[in-house]
């Protein structure tokens, strides 16, 4: 989340003061410790713009116009992110170079029949006309908590051998799965993309047809609330963007983490060791030639091996009960944050009188207040 980007700029460490920022091919080994709120960060799980020279000007740049801000709203809730906000209570707020008197988390930032629905969430039908979402007529046929969703978001692709080595991951796990295959190098999609078409070609020689009876691959615009929220799902192979992870809490999904970029890396650490919503697929070591190309972070592989491991820990084994145990009792809290008197809702009313009357910014749950504020304020997703 890029709350946590936040903390990162605004931390007195040392590690920082001391000019290591960016990360680069030399320091990539650093770990980043004594950040508030957060775990020991290996920097090779930093957010992209602290790996990237010209992207890290850049987050400078938006870090300051962050200082600036009277009011910070943030999409999270506070059961979610308790170390965090309590960090950036006791060691941003106050700070000499920062202006913000008070920051208010408001999330999530969901439809609230989502957040609320115990069956199958549906946005689009409304229960009023026949399903026609290939997705959700195969979820139909299967039996509750049985399949593993396996989503990468809109914009992430997966080079030829990894996809090759997902797919006998996948097969070789035992388990049933949908999973939203992207072609190589394929632009982002919408809800109004084409459909790519057939990824036969890049899936292992009659993979398709040896997991028919389980699986299903689809490689057009999936409905991921829907998928989420239905009753058939299980577990959610995720890249862990903010987004996905606020919506798969909601549903109460449990998490196999598979970062792709930006702040995912960082997300995942929070969700595998802070939270513990998701268990962490582990990549293999960097090759000699990895460590030496032009990347600061080579793109990881992940074998067949452990991607059917760690799919039958989620599914099957008492880790994963115990990371679903967790989930679902963070999605009772987003229902309570979000609810009539929640901390969420309290905050956001908080918010909307500012805006109103530019008066004292008293956060009523658990937002940070201070005194007064112009209405100058920003929004971390």
């Amino acid at each position: 989340m890029l709350m946590f980007e936040f903390i990162l700029l605004q931390s007195t460490n040392p590690q920082f003061a001391e000019g290591l920022l960016p990360i680069s091919k030399e320091n990539r080994d650093l770990i980043i410790s004594d950040i508030p709120g957060l775990p020991p960060i290996p920097a090779l799980e930093l957010p992209d713009p602290f790996l990237v020279a010209g992207l890290f000007d850049w987050m400078q740049i938006r870090h300051k116009k962050f200082r600036k801000a009277d009011v910070i709203l943030v999409n999270t809730f506070y059961e979610l992110e308790k170390p965090v906000l309590d960090a950036l209570q006791n060691e941003v707020l106050g700070h000499p170079n920062m202006q913000a008197k008070c920051i208010l988390e408001i999330g999530p930032l969901l439809p609230e029949s989502y957040v609320n629905d115990d069956g199958n969430f549906d946005i689009t039908t409304n229960g009023s006309m026949e399903e026609t979402d290939p997705c959700i007529l195969w979820l139909n046929t299967r039996p509750p908590k049985s399949v593993l969703f396996v989503s990468f978001g809109s914009g992430a692709t997966h080079p030829a051998p990894q996809l090759l080595e997902m797919a006998f991951g996948l097969e070789d796990s035992g388990c049933s799965f949908l999973w939203i295959v992207r072609p190589p190098g394929t632009p982002g999609m919408s809800a109004t993309s084409e459909n790519p078409g057939s990824v036969t070609e890049f899936l292992p020689p009659g993979f398709e047809e040896r997991i028919m009876d389980r699986g299903m691959c689809y490689s057009g615009w999936a409905p991921q609330m829907r998928i989420l929220k239905h009753s058939a799902v299980g577990g959610f192979l995720s890249h862990c963007g903010w987004n996905s992870s606020l919506e798969t809490v909601c549903a109460g999904v449990p998490i196999l983490a598979w970062p792709k970029g930006a702040e995912q890396h960082l997300n995942r650490r929070y969700l595998v060791d802070t939270s513990k919503l998701a268990i962490e697929l582990e990549a293999d070591p960097y090759t000699k030639e990895e460590l030496e190309g032009d990347k600061v972070r080579p793109e990881p592989f992940y074998s067949r091996e452990e991607i059917a491991k760690k799919v039958r820990n989620l599914m099957h084994e008492a880790e994963g009960q115990a990371v679903r145990k967790n989930i679902q009792r963070l999605r009772s809290a987003a229902r309570e944050a979000g609810a009539l008197g929640g901390s969420s809702r309290r905050n956001f009313e908080a918010y909307i009188r500012l805006l109103h009357n530019y008066g004292n910014c008293n956060g009523e749950g658990n937002g940070h207040s201070g005194g007064h504020t112009n209405g100058h304020s920003v929004l971390i997703k």
